[in-house]
């Protein structure tokens, strides 16, 4: 279940399907909100229009998880088994569309359970991650720029 909580402090449910939600963020101009659902039986994720929560677009190829929207609003990142994802999404009739999509190299990255241990910088080029700094995992580092996205700006 996804839920928002307003000035007044009453929840309001965003999203209650039958199905796991979760890691919902909001567009840099407020007017979308991506998310992973797993309705297909996998992680994806998905976008709806924000607040009305209007149809729904899968932008995520394959799997997807803990997306964070590139400070520009033009493109959306995700994390698979295989790395992170960066999707562009252009507003179409009836919401967001998925552009061209493209992989950054996150070899640094490692997953915390039940958290998300990467962000994207302000300036959307940079990648900020938690990653180990020995083979057990005892121990952990903040990296910043690991890695760029390709291309960069």
């Amino acid at each position: 279940m996804i839920r928002a909580w307003e000035g007044n402090g009453t929840p309001r449910t965003l999203l209650a399907e039958s199905y796991h939600e979760d890691s919902p963020t909001i567009s840099p101009n407020s007017r979308w909100m991506a998310y992973t659902s797993y309705v297909s039986g996998t992680a994806e994720v998905y976008v709806r229009s924000f607040p009305d929560m209007g149809p729904v677009t899968k932008i995520s190829i394959d799997v997807g998880i803990e997306p964070r929207w590139r400070p520009d609003g033009e493109a959306i990142f995700s994390r698979s088994r295989l790395g992170l994802h960066e999707v562009e999404v252009l507003e179409g009739i009836g919401g967001l569309v998925p552009g061209s999509r493209s992989n950054v190299d996150a070899t640094v990255y490692r997953r915390q359970a039940n958290a998300a241990a990467w962000d994207v910088h302000p300036d959307g080029d940079r990648f900020i991650f938690v990653s180990a700094t020995t083979t057990t995992g005892a121990s952990y580092q903040i990296t910043l720029n690991a890695t760029t996205r390709p291309g960069g700006r």
